[in-house]
């Protein structure tokens, strides 16, 4: 106990130092390091009967999750030239002026990073909650995060934090504690910091997930999980999972309500453009919309 309590001290004493713009600014180095992380803006309205366009905003399952009042997660696979990016971003750009949504957004760039993924991604969402959040709960978000995450360490790995280094508080150190932290712990904490508003409105998008170089599909089953947990205490919450088509990401993501790109489907639509007959989804092409 003593041990801890001398941790959580040098802890306390960091938080209550760093200033807001400290924090912020610690955040942005390091999830600049990889390009690409914001949605582009100023994106053009979007044609929704073109047959690029159409086979998602006109998708039952698409439709129901805009529209649902409680939170939903939607799964989206299409290949390179259909541009899902483009398309999340008008998505994004088409909420944030109807709604008050806190709006996180990841890419998963296949450029290589110095900073493990899923630190990455926690700390991408953290910097964007705090940023999205009143001046004057943006320290007390990042408290929360911080003593969380160095109260599970000490819980589950003991020698996590030696006691020499309750002499060396610095952003340094604790940065390197946080990058360093076991991924489950990462998560837990990033979760506890979005869960304490139940009623805060969230969109999460994460995007280009075919780039994930992993064999043992860690990272994706944990944003599956992230999600899940998420979606049972926030009340309203849409989750939208961009990828490219790739066996073991369907397979992972089984039992969520879908979208797939079909190109025999859309060579249809282009010839039959102007034919009301082919206006209705069949029942043959519509997605899975089982629920665990």
């Amino acid at each position: 106990m003593k041990r801890f309590s001398s941790v959580h001290n040098t802890l306390q004493l960091f938080i209550e130092s760093v200033s807001v713009e400290q924090i912020l600014q610690i955040l942005q180095s390091i999830i600049q390091e990889q390009h690409g992380i914001a949605l582009p803006s100023n994106v053009p309205l979007l044609d929704y009967d073109r047959p690029e366009f159409s086979w998602i905003f006109k998708s039952l399952n698409f439709q129901h999750w805009e529209s649902a009042s409680d939170s939903q997660i939607l799964s989206l696979y299409g290949p390179p030239e259909c541009n899902i990016r483009h398309i999340a971003s008008y998505i994004v750009n088409r909420s944030s002026p109807k709604t008050q949504r806190t709006i996180l957004y990841y890419f998963c760039s296949s450029r290589m990073r110095k900073t493990p993924i899923v630190s990455h991604f926690v700390l991408t969402f953290l910097y964007q909650f705090i940023r999205h959040s009143p001046k004057d709960k943006q320290k007390a978000i990042f408290k929360r995060f911080l003593r969380d995450l160095v109260q599970v360490i000490h819980g589950g790995e003991k020698d996590y934090i030696t006691e020499s280094e309750r002499f060396k508080a610095s952003t340094d150190m604790w940065l390197n504690k946080v990058i360093g932290a076991p991924a489950g712990i990462l998560w837990a904490a990033l979760m506890t910091v979005l869960t304490n508003e139940p009623d805060r409105q969230l969109l999460v998008i994460v995007d280009g997930l075919e780039n994930i170089e992993d064999d043992t599909g860690e990272f994706i089953k944990g944003i599956r999980t992230f999600v899940d947990r998420l979606r049972q205490r926030n009340l309203n919450m849409k989750a939208l999972l961009a990828s490219q088509p790739r066996d073991h990401i369907k397979e992972i993501f089984g039992g969520l309500p879908y979208i797939e790109h079909d190109e025999m489907r859309e060579s249809q639509a282009t010839l039959c453009f102007n034919n009301p007959s082919h206006s209705k989804i069949s029942k043959e092409h519509e997605s899975s919309v089982e629920w665990e």
